[in-house]
């Protein structure tokens, strides 16, 4: 709940919407200082030290994507029928990051971080010494169709391309979320799934007005996940209220959550 109410409002505060490179160091240290109050909060109340979340958040304007992500949600582009990751994603088991989680003294094994934590960076999970909310962010000329962010319950089981032919097939008002959903369960996807299609239309570019004073294109998904340390199950909790602003501003989000 906290992520839902207070990053995109940090985003937006003073957002530098005439220089796309100062925008993502912008919103890279809005992250940072999102995560920050969340661990302040919790040095007092002991409340983040098992709860973390993900977050993948999408700004379109101009001619450019600007991408920013936190944890294993992914948002992918299509682009002459293939699916393009637009960033990397932060796993306990890459090497750079096993290295860092070394070093903090924690390990790795099964692929979770001390055995538990399926991802190596995130909001929160302040009790893992090695996670930490640094995101990764990319630029990218946009040349596409349509965007697919989704949670690790889609990707899991169904590869990008696969993804992108389906909401091809299904077009901008055929339900492809719900159907990318439904598929995932089909599949046998055990893990919570949230899918987001993003039309921007037949002109195969971006051609929203810059940002401006709170109000543009964004897309953002966050996941609040409760890790319980027993069983490792977490529950996700979908950031619908700026899901729906983002339908308010583009007009054809259509949010699933499973």
């Amino acid at each position: 709940k906290y992520l839902s109410t207070y990053l995109h409002a940090e985003i937006f505060n003073g957002f530098p919407e005439r220089d796309v490179y100062a925008a993502e160091r912008h919103v890279v240290q809005a992250f940072e200082k999102i995560n920050a109050r969340l661990m302040s909060a919790h040095r007092l109340h002991g409340s983040f030290g098992t709860q973390g979340s993900t977050a993948v958040v999408l700004l379109v304007w101009q001619q450019h994507a600007l991408v920013v992500s936190v944890g294993d949600s992914e948002a992918v582009m299509s682009r002459n029928g293939q699916g393009h990751v637009l960033h990397r994603t932060y796993k306990p088991d890459h090497p750079d990051e096993r290295r860092r989680i070394h070093a903090a003294g924690e390990f790795v094994d099964g692929g979770r971080v001390n055995g538990r934590l399926a991802m190596s960076r995130a909001f929160g999970d302040f009790d893992f010494k090695s996670v930490i909310a640094t995101p990764c962010s990319r630029i990218v000329s946009v040349q596409a169709d349509f965007f697919v962010l989704a949670t690790d319950g889609l990707w899991d089981v169904i590869d990008r391309d696969t993804a992108v032919r389906s909401v091809s097939a299904a077009g901008p008002i055929g339900g492809a979320d719900k159907h990318l959903v439904s598929r995932a369960m089909d599949y046998g996807s055990t893990d919570n799934t949230t899918v987001i299609v993003v039309w921007l239309g037949s002109g195969h570019e971006a051609s929203a007005p810059a940002l401006y004073a709170g109000v543009g294109i964004i897309v953002f998904m966050a996941a609040v996940a409760v890790y319980q340390a027993s069983d490792r199950r977490r529950v996700l909790l979908t950031a619908a209220a700026l899901l729906a602003a983002s339908a308010v501003v583009y007009g054809k989000i259509r949010p699933r959550d499973q």
